[in-house]
C-alpha cells in the first residue's frame, strides 16, 4: 500500500492541440484537483484547462497523493516535452521536494527541500567543495559546487495551446 503524500503541480508552456486529449485523460487518471478542499477536476476540452490556469500556469493538488507523484500526468508530460514543477509536503520519514521538468533541459531535477520549499543542501555534498576550497584548487571546488546546486531552472511560461483545437 501506498504512503499518501500532499503534493501540487504547475503545468506550463506550449502545449499541441493535438495533446490536449491525453493531457485531459492523464489529468482525470491520476484524480487531482483545482483547490485543495475542492472535488476533482475532470477537465475534457482545451477551454476547460486554459479556464483553469485563468491566463498562467495550470495549477492542481491532491492531499492524498500515492507516494506524493502523479505517476500518470507526470509520465505525459515528460514524454511530451511539456514543462512542470512539482512539490511534495514532508510526512512522516518522506522528506519534503520539488521536482522540475523543462523542455529541452537534461531530465528531471529533484531536490530535497524544506516545507516551505526552499531547496535544502546537503553536508555532505558540501564537504568535497571544502576540500577543494582548503586545497585552494578553485576551479574544481567551482564544479562541484555547480553540480551540487544543480542548473537554474527558468520558471514556467503560461499554459499555452497552439495548433487547431
Amino acid at each position: 500500500m501506498a504512503d499518501r503524500l500532499a503534493a501540487e503541480i504547475e503545468i506550463g508552456g506550449t502545449v499541441s492541440a493535438s495533446l490536449v486529449a491525453g493531457l485531459c485523460a492523464a489529468i482525470n487518471e491520476d484524480g487531482l484537483r483545482l483547490e485543495w478542499d475542492g472535488g476533482d477536476f475532470h477537465p475534457r476540452t482545451a477551454q476547460d484547462l486554459l479556464d483553469a490556469a485563468e491566463g498562467g500556469v495550470l495549477t492542481l493538488c491532491d492531499d492524498q497523493a500515492s507516494w506524493g507523484s502523479f505517476p500518470v500526468l507526470e509520465g505525459f508530460l515528460a514524454e511530451h516535452y511539456i514543462g512542470f514543477t512539482r512539490t511534495t509536503e514532508a510526512k512522516y520519514e518522506y522528506d519534503a521536494e520539488i521536482i522540475w521538468f523543462r523542455s529541452g533541459a537534461e531530465g528531471i531535477q529533484t531536490r530535497l527541500t524544506t516545507q516551505d520549499q526552499h531547496v535544502v543542501v546537503q553536508r555532505d555534498e558540501l564537504l568535497p567543495v571544502l576540500d577543494a576550497l582548503r586545497r585552494q584548487d578553485m576551479a574544481s571546488a567551482r564544479r562541484q559546487l555547480e553540480q551540487v546546486i544543480g542548473p537554474d531552472i527558468p520558471p514556467l511560461g503560461p499554459l499555452r495551446i497552439v495548433g487547431d483545437v
